[in-house]
């Protein structure tokens, strides 16, 4: 079977997004052939041992959205590339609700490829509301409430044109079949992960170091701003403690934000960031607190890999968080944005070491029960398109 995976950025570029789509390719069964449409320039990744398995790559660098003509042009010539290079079904990985063009009625990828007889699939990774991605946060309620009937039109469309829409949470999927009730049927939650089954094995508690770990692309929207306000009012009482972020910065300024931070509060040298780390599982198993600040969220694969590490952890009640967090039991849970909370939090663990090594224990288990790893995530694809291929075979 050939498989086409969609990517609205790099196979490199380190987010969650890629990060799935590489475990998917590295992990189905060799019988699959791979077609993949990315932001990599023709030939990057000629050297990437992932390579082996792809059949085709098509480079797509469009930058317009619609109903700019540009958009089109750039659209059809991917879409008649990825058309030639006959794929038995295309998979869609989106980082929101309103990508790849479908935020405008009559511009949809799936649909085009619909009407050339090739079956697609859609994978939100981000489902936050109804407008995320369609619009900017600060227009006028007017505005939204007069473009939500184009958006929900256009979206409506995508779903249509696919066999399944894929959330990675219980609490998007929940999201999705609201606001979309005559697709509910082919709106499905599937939880993505990479942490390997042979790994989720009970271990003794070690000895860890008075580290607070984020992982994750430095950002806004990611929070990690938020951590080291809270983080800066506990540094002066709590002196033998670091804050670390493992992860690239991006172009919106949080890392500056927190250089700006800890620069006026003196604590450079305790608070962090190392950039993107191959060795995060030795990171993960060094610090005692692990934090995800995130104001937006999927189903965070960092936030699963500390639990299963038994690294007891705080997060943001956002999206899939809940669903792996239990307040109190296995870590703790926050509104987004709120620092003192975060603040209070934090402490509360800083100064617990046998409260940290139960909750970190009730992580890893937390993981276990939920089955929780990349042989179940690729179980779970394989089945799917192996059952959506025959289907449309018929």
């Amino acid at each position: 079977m050939k498989i086409a995976f969609i990517l609205e950025n790099p196979l490199g570029y380190g987010g969650g997004v890629s990060m799935v789509v590489r475990t998917l390719m590295e992990g189905l069964p060799e019988a699959y052939q791979f077609v993949l449409v990315s932001r990599d320039a023709e030939g990057h990744l000629s050297q990437d041992p992932l390579f082996r398995r792809v059949d085709k790559h098509i480079s797509w660098q469009g930058e317009k959205g619609p109903p700019h003509r540009e958009f089109y042009r750039t659209r059809n010539q991917v879409l008649e590339r990825l058309v030639a290079a006959k794929p038995d079904l295309v998979h869609f990985h989106s980082g929101g609700v309103f990508s790849w063009g479908n935020r405008w009625p009559g511009a949809s990828w799936p649909a085009y490829l619909k009407r050339e007889n090739i079956c697609s699939l859609w994978t939100n990774h981000l489902v936050v509301d109804r407008l995320h991605g369609f619009c900017g946060e600060n227009k006028p309620r007017l505005f939204k409430a007069l473009v939500w009937p184009l958006a929900w039109w256009a979206k409506e469309q995508q779903i249509a044109a696919v066999a399944r829409e894929i959330c990675v949470s219980d609490e998007n999927c929940l999201k999705m079949r609201t606001w979309f009730p005559a697709q509910s049927d082919k709106i499905i939650r599937l939880y993505h992960s990479r942490i390997d089954a042979e790994t989720l094995v009970p271990s003794a508690d070690h000895l860890r170091e008075k580290i607070i770990l984020a992982v994750g692309h430095l950002a806004i929207r990611k929070g990690q701003h938020i951590l080291t306000h809270a983080f800066c009012r506990l540094a002066a009482a709590y002196p033998d403690w670091r804050l670390i972020f493992v992860g690239p910065v991006d172009s919106e300024g949080c890392g500056n934000l927190i250089r700006d931070l800890a620069c006026k509060h003196g604590l450079s040298e305790r608070v962090r960031m190392v950039g993107q780390q191959e060795n995060v599982a030795d990171w993960l198993r060094r610090c005692s607190i692990f934090v995800q600040p995130s104001f937006q969220e999927g189903l965070p694969l960092a936030l699963q890999e500390a639990m299963a590490a038994g690294c007891p952890v705080l997060a943001t009640r956002v999206a899939g968080n809940p669903e792996l967090v239990a307040d109190g039991k296995n870590g703790f849970l926050v509104e987004a944005g709120n620092i003192s909370a975060m603040k209070d939090r934090l402490e509360w663990l800083m100064k617990r070491s046998l409260d940290r090594n139960k909750m970190g224990r009730e992580g890893a288990q937390r993981i276990r029960d939920l089955g929780m790893t990349r042989q179940s995530m690729i179980r779970a694809h394989d089945e799917l398109y192996r059952k959506v291929a025959e289907v449309d075979s018929k």
